[in-house]
């Protein structure tokens, strides 16, 4: 395993000044999920991913290599008997298909209970570290089309778009019963992730997204900015469309703009001083198949054309899936650390 002890320590405030565009040591190195190839070759046994990862180990991942904050996701609250069902997969019939299914289930909702003991053991982790929190739930828009299958959910936009819209009221309701009690917490920053676009484009016509989207959203935004925390937002696919409206929504930062689609430069020129850009080093290209010199060539690139002015944060395009080698994912780390200084 690669000595590590030569890198930066974390410091919470490092990310979060970069997410405020403002003056700190070095371009942050941050991944959302890290998967277990990775995790184990990092901590030098077996264990999980990230998001199934007991707190103290990842508390020793994150200080391993520099990672400024360590979180959670309520994926696991949000289930059979305590709120909305398990997802199935995309694309086959899902949960919910006619009003008589949705009401019966809305009938029998129970509110979401936070897992208070699991938010506890994240910070007895963090205690005395510079390391932060944040917590990650799903938006409304793709609970909607998971549950309902994604054909039957389009099929709905355009057949009964307000069997759409409930099944939303009843997520957002859900994730604002978690939210009030994530909030009593000191948390650093809330991460909301919604899957809005193909690699062509958005999922859904944007006129639509505007009517059954936003104004859910923003709900949901109202009480994190009571806190004033910050609150990044995560989506798949192309979406430069609708960033001049996840800026109106009060989002600081956005993840992980993948490469194809996007073109992360344009993005940085033209909404670079008024969003955060985390993310875009493409998993399916040196990360996954090149050598280590291959990674340190794109790493380069980005920290020449990006970290200027501040508010871009070194991340894969997705996540560190298992088909990345530790060699290059810790490579990508390295050259941040020495090359991405201020």
């Amino acid at each position: 395993m690669w000595n590590l002890k030569h890198w930066s320590e974390p410091n919470i405030e490092r990310l979060l000044r970069t997410f405020r565009h403002e003056k700190t040591d070095r371009v942050p190195n941050f991944e959302f999920f890290i998967g277990k190839r990775n995790v184990e070759y990092i901590l030098g046994k077996q264990t999980n991913n990230t998001w199934r990862l007991n707190p103290t180990d990842y508390v020793i991942l994150a200080q391993r290599i520099g990672m400024d904050a360590v979180g959670t996701t309520i994926f696991n609250v949000l289930k059979e008997g305590t709120g909305l069902p398990q997802i199935p997969e995309v694309g086959c019939k899902g949960k919910f298909s006619d009003w008589d299914s949705l009401k019966r289930f809305e009938r029998n909702m129970k509110p979401a209970e936070l897992d208070h003991e699991k938010m506890l053991q994240y910070f007895r982790a963090v205690k005395g570290t510079n390391i932060g929190i944040w917590v990650h739930f799903t938006g409304g828009l793709t609970w909607a089309y998971e549950q309902m299958g994604f054909e039957n959910f389009c099929l709905a936009l355009h057949d009964d778009i307000n069997y759409v819209e409930h099944l939303m009221d009843l997520i957002v309701q859900q994730n604002i019963v978690l939210l009030r009690e994530i909030l009593e917490y000191d948390i650093s920053f809330v991460h909301i992730g919604d899957d809005l676009g193909y690699r062509s484009g958005l999922l859904i016509n944007p006129g639509i997204l505007n009517r059954i989207w936003v104004p859910r959203i923003s709900k949901v935004l109202q009480l994190i900015k009571k806190r004033e925390l910050p609150v990044t937002f995560h989506s798949d696919g192309t979406i430069m469309e609708i960033i001049p409206i996840l800026i109106e929504l009060g989002f600081c930062a956005l993840n992980p703009i993948e490469p194809y689609g996007n073109d992360i430069y344009t993005i940085k020129q033209r909404y670079g001083d008024k969003l955060c850009l985390i993310g875009n080093i493409d998993i399916a290209g040196p990360l996954a198949f090149g050598t280590p010199e291959e990674v340190e060539a794109e790493v380069k690139e980005h920290l020449d054309r990006l970290a200027w002015g501040g508010g871009y944060v070194m991340a894969t395009s997705h996540s560190v899936i298992d088909d990345i080698p530790p060699e290059n994912f810790l490579t990508m780390i390295k050259v941040t650390n020495e090359y991405g200084k201020y």
